[in-house]
């Protein structure tokens, strides 16, 4: 009886030490997934925050290289149009100067663009209109003030950029035609 005793208290205590030996294995992968879920969650945040880095870096870059730029049709007026010059701020002998971005050209197509000044002559108010730098337009009306004139050369611009819209159409439509 003494043997079987000891053998029960035995297997007990074999019991017991198992017992003791698989909540201590739970604790610890419990707190392992929590620690490897803490360290999933960070790089997760680490990995958003370099995309948002290097999506700025390749913006940025984009801006600098001076490339085509990717306004969309019909292009803000503040993309277009860097500055109004008007009375005093405007050149000697001409009424307003309007300073284009430097990448409107290449917005327009050269060809397109430099025959603004010639399609803005052209309008009705407009006395002259020059080109006297690529992208500073000067021009003269007896007719009407400033915020109309600048109007009044934002529909031609609009008007231009649509030819070009519609042109840039048909050269797509032809290489895929031809293709």
């Amino acid at each position: 009886m003494v043997y079987i005793l000891f053998f029960l208290f035995l297997l007990a205590g074999v019991f017991v030490y198992f017992l003791v030996k698989i909540r201590t294995f739970i604790v610890r992968d419990r707190a392992s997934s929590a620690e490897l879920e803490a360290n999933l969650t960070l790089l997760h945040l680490e990995m958003q925050k370099q995309e948002k880095e290097e999506t700025q870096a390749e913006k940025s870059e984009v801006s600098h290289q001076g490339s085509t730029p990717k306004w969309d049709y019909p292009p803000e007026k503040d993309l277009v149009i860097a500055r109004v010059s008007a009375g005093d701020e405007a050149p000697e002998g001409w009424e307003l100067a309007i300073l284009l971005h430097a990448q409107a050209e290449e917005y327009l197509g050269t060809g397109l663009y430099k025959s603004l000044e010639k399609r803005v002559a052209t309008l009705p108010g407009i006395d002259k209109c020059l080109f006297k730098e690529r992208e500073l337009l000067l021009l003269r009306s007896s007719s009407f003030g400033q915020e109309m004139v600048v109007d009044l050369f934002w529909r031609e611009f609009l008007h231009v950029a649509e030819v070009a819209q519609v042109q840039g159409r048909i050269g797509a439509d032809k290489a895929v035609s031809s293709g």
